[in-house]
């Protein structure tokens, strides 16, 4: 199973969403045993990811990490998870692509 994009949200928000937090989301995918590629890959924890997904008004000042790909958690270190560069896609979209590869 995956399941990929614009989830809008962070862990560095759930204070404001404390019924609907990102982490609760993060926590009901991995009921299901998805994980995360970009954090499995990386060694990252949710809410403190280097790499932006998106540029709030396409100000690259304001980054944040919104957009995800979740996979099935047997799958997941066969992936390859790649964050398009602002500097290729900002003046099309706020958020980067992100290009996955599954090797089955």
């Amino acid at each position: 199973m995956i399941v990929i994009g614009d989830f809008n949200s962070n862990t560095i928000w759930d204070r404001f969403h404390r019924e609907r937090s990102h982490s609760e989301l993060v926590e009901k995918l991995g009921r299901l045993r998805l994980v995360s590629v970009y954090h499995t890959l990386r060694d990252e924890i949710q809410g403190q990811e280097v790499t932006p997904t998106q540029f709030m008004y396409r100000n690259l000042a304001k980054s944040y990490h919104l957009d995800f790909a979740f996979v099935s958690k047997v799958i997941s270190r066969s992936c390859e998870l790649i964050i398009g560069e602002p500097s290729e896609w900002i003046y099309k979209s706020d958020h980067m692509p992100l290009i996955l590869t599954v090797s089955l």
